[in-house]
């Protein structure tokens, strides 16, 4: 459960650093 909870957070870290990466190239 706590091994489940770590890898969703884990993805939604990787999907936020994505997107703040495509919104600095866009300025």
């Amino acid at each position: 459960s706590l091994d489940f909870t770590i890898a969703k957070d884990e993805r939604l870290a990787v999907a936020f650093f994505q997107r703040s990466a495509v919104m600095m190239q866009m300025n």
